[in-house]
């Protein structure tokens, strides 16, 4: 039968909660990130039309995102410095490798929406800049 001290339960369950609350502010960016979006689709639809309150709302969602994004790294940075600090025997443990586990998978995740929000803003600029560039072709001729 294998015992669990209870401090190394309630490290666990402390744990835990830090990766499901850094697994939530992950999901939000993703969610603010399809926001951009759509806005970005709206934006290109209304073209020379384009709204204030559409940049408005875009700049909002850009800052959002950025915090959030910084608060994310911040706790994956800690989370893993708190891993690296311990101790040979507890590196042995299989509580050290589920905690490793999970900083792992929610560092994945993370990645890989910010990479995706990387591009979607990427090919936006890049659609922006063809279009004003197709305007001052046409305005030359």
């Amino acid at each position: 039968c294998i015992t669990i001290a209870v401090d190394n339960e309630n490290n666990v369950t402390e744990f835990l909660a830090q990766i499901d609350l850094t697994r939530l502010l992950v999901d939000k960016i993703e969610e603010l990130a399809s926001e951009t979006v759509q806005i970005h689709f709206t934006m290109l639809q209304l073209a020379a039309h384009s709204s204030i309150q559409l940049s408005q709302q875009l700049d909002d969602i850009t800052d959002d995102i950025r915090k959030f994004a910084y608060d994310v790294s911040t706790k994956l940075k800690k989370m893993e410095q708190m891993q690296e600090d311990q101790n040979a025997t507890e590196k042995a443990s299989a509580v050290w490798r589920i905690k490793r586990l999970q900083i792992s998978n929610i560092t994945r995740h993370f990645s890989e929406v910010m990479n995706q929000y990387n591009q979607e803003s990427v090919l936006h600029r890049q659609t922006c800049k063809n279009i004003i560039k197709r305007e001052l072709e046409m305005g030359k001729c």
